[in-house]
């Protein structure tokens, strides 16, 4: 990027913002509590992460909602693979699939078709995915490749 004080191969943050057809993007040189706060202090909806620990403090102080990001969560599931198989890795693997399927389908909808849609097919798949998940909360140890 041959910015001024910093090496090429730095780390830096290009931030997507999207309401309606509308695509922001924001360059930062971090991703700190300061650039997010930035980007957020007058926002009032919800946000999509990737579960970095800085959006959890920042969406309390400005009351919008965070949602965490079905791939980075799938990540953690596909690890537990490389161990080997297990069968509730692969079902949430499976589930999450289901919820792809169901993004792929809706692509072109408008967002209240969105909507209605997500609430008939995604919906169950999340009601499936709590269940699921709240049946082996107890029967996983927590420090785990699963837990």
């Amino acid at each position: 990027m041959k910015e001024t004080g910093r090496k090429a191969s730095s780390k830096s943050y290009m931030w997507v913002q999207l309401a309606d057809n509308n695509v922001l993007f924001d360059y930062y040189p971090t991703r700190g509590n300061c650039e997010v706060e930035k980007l957020l202090a007058n926002y009032d909806g919800a946000v999509m992460s990737d579960g970095y620990p800085v959006y959890d403090a920042i969406a309390i102080k400005f009351n919008f909602i965070h949602l965490a990001c079905w791939v980075h969560a799938r990540r953690y599931f596909i690890k537990v693979l490389d161990f080997g198989k297990n069968p509730n890795a692969q079902k949430m693997i499976d589930l999450i699939g289901q919820l792809y399927a169901v993004e792929k389908q809706i692509k072109t909808f408008k967002p209240d078709e969105v909507y209605q849609h997500r609430q008939k097919s995604s919906k169950p798949i999340l009601d499936e995915i709590r269940r699921f998940l709240d049946e082996i909360l107890h029967k996983t140890v927590p420090s785990g490749a699963y837990g």
